[in-house]
């Protein structure tokens, strides 16, 4: 098996965002530096992922990251979009090879939620994952393709969790959300945590700081593009939001 390092920025900050007083919609941008750890698998050739978190920017070919979010009484909705665009390669064993990997990853999320009071949620909703990733194994003196495989996948996941909302005096709110998701109908089983704090700076923008994990087994026993992808994603998180 041969190991990959690469990093990708990516998130769902907005999936607990702090609200101003009496504003109901929230947009925000955002930035995560992710370290990913696990497996994919795609056709015959498989590459072990190894992120450390100090490589962020080292393989990021293009990111953008940006979500919604609006506010009733009782109930939320929220939208969530990432896209990026990696390429990342490393030596084989004995340096006679070399393994080099494109992704492609775009992960859509759209929640409700119901309040049961002002500091707990329950979220409920969809998030859907589009992976294209392309495995290349060349020799490593001549450069030569020895073996490739190609071609994505995507599918759906529900999921179902909790938001808690905490004011910290008059400038600060911290915030965490978890859920859980897949149940076979996607993927195999997905997990979600994030926690962060909200500084309001005005009474319609805020800076956010936080970290986030992104757990996901998928499986697709069709063995069409990518067959398997078993992965760990996380790290800190920084954005800016404006509530209106």
């Amino acid at each position: 098996m041969r190991k990959l390092h690469f990093v990708i920025p990516l998130g769902l900050l907005a999936c607990g965002i702090a609200q101003a007083a009496e504003r109901s919609h929230t947009l925000v941008f955002y930035g995560l530096g992710i370290g990913i750890d696990g497996q994919a698998t795609v056709g015959p050739l498989s590459a072990d992922i190894d992120v450390p978190l100090s490589d962020i920017l080292d393989h990021l070919e293009m990111a953008a990251m940006g979500s919604y979010r609006w506010d009733s009484e009782k109930w939320s909705f929220q939208a969530d979009a990432i896209f990026a665009s990696l390429a990342a390669d490393q030596e084989g064993g004995q340096g006679l090879t070399r393994t080099t990997l494109d992704l492609d990853q775009l992960i859509l999320e759209v929640d409700g939620g119901y309040k049961f009071s002002d500091s707990l949620e329950l979220v409920f909703g969809v998030r859907y994952w589009d992976i294209d990733p392309t495995i290349k194994l060349r020799n490593a003196g001549t450069g030569d393709v020895i073996a490739t495989a190609g071609g994505g996948n995507d599918w759906i996941d529900p999921l179902v969790g909790l938001r808690v909302v905490a004011p910290i005096g008059d400038s600060w709110t911290f915030v965490a959300r978890g859920d859980i998701g897949g149940f076979g109908v996607g993927s195999d089983f997905a997990w979600h945590a994030t926690v962060h704090f909200d500084w309001h700076t005005s009474d319609s923008f805020s800076l956010l700081f936080g970290y986030r994990l992104l757990d996901v087994d998928f499986e697709d026993r069709g063995n069409n593009g990518l067959a398997n992808m078993d992965m760990q994603q996380g790290g800190p998180a920084i954005g800016v939001a404006w509530s209106f």
